[in-house]
């Protein structure tokens, strides 16, 4: 079996239904309700983002399952900091009886086997889709557009690849924030680019090791929005040990399996 065969079966392996007829989705839409009852006055939609709708979404049994992002969209008057939103967003959740688990821009509850992430941000006075956003790591707000992240990772011709890094993350444990998965790989693959999925994945381990130390990785919908500050110098430290010990591997099959 070649590389890439290899690598194209795992990646089928871990492989997300992301139809609007797939579990996931409708597990999701069933407590779409959740978000709304929670914004009130405030809401103006509640749509499926992150991983899944960008294609990009695995299934690891390491993980314990799937999930799925809720983009909760805001009016710009909603009363309150994104701190505060956010936080009323997880006593609103725990009230109604859900373990919450405070991730960076999200809050996490568990339904069976699917993972259901709810991000709250508000809308920014102008004519487009920017958001602010409550960023836990560093404890402060950020100006983003989610729609924007959907269509620049969908567009990039990466989306095979950065799955199998995304089961390469979870099989070795890595704190390896998506969002910096996905923008990294992109940059990386488009500086070298192939038409094999496997060259393209050890090019980004390449890269890592090289380079996730001094790659500044910016948010393509906004500038200021700097992703790469978002892990500290030992958590990247973990990530290139392991891309360093992966490109040591002579099999594919002691790298993702």
């Amino acid at each position: 079996m070649s590389a890439d065969e290899y690598v194209n079966q795992i990646v089928d392996k871990y492989q997300v239904d992301t139809s609007e007829s797939s579990q996931v989705y409708k597990t999701a839409m069933a407590f779409q309700n959740l978000g709304e009852q929670w914004a009130g006055q405030c809401l103006r939609f509640v749509i499926v983002s992150g991983s899944f709708a960008k294609l990009t979404a695995v299934s690891s049994v390491l993980a314990g399952g799937s999930d799925i992002d809720l983009f909760i969209s805001l009016v710009p008057n909603c009363k309150g900091t994104m701190k505060e939103l956010y936080e009323g967003l997880h006593g609103f959740l725990v009230g109604k009886g859900f373990q919450v688990k405070r991730q960076n821009v999200s809050l996490g509850i568990k339904v069976g086997n699917v993972a259901i992430d709810f991000v709250p941000g508000k809308l920014q006075d102008g004519g487009d889709e920017d958001h602010t956003l409550y960023v836990r790591r560093g404890d402060t707000w950020k100006k983003t557009n989610v729609q924007e992240h959907i269509h620049y990772v969908l567009n990039s011709g990466c989306t095979k690849e950065i799955r199998a890094l995304k089961i390469w993350k979870r099989l070795h444990g890595l704190d390896f924030l998506s969002f910096y998965v996905e923008l990294f790989a992109i940059r990386a693959i488009s500086q070298n680019p192939s038409n094999s999925v496997a060259a393209n994945v050890w090019t980004t381990f390449q890269a890592i090791r090289d380079h996730l130390h001094d790659w500044t990785i910016i948010d393509p919908a906004n500038s200021n929005n700097i992703i790469s500050e978002q892990h500290t110098y030992e958590e990247k430290q973990k990530i290139v040990a392991q891309a360093k010990a992966s490109l040591g591997k002579s099999d594919w099959s002691q790298i993702i399996w």
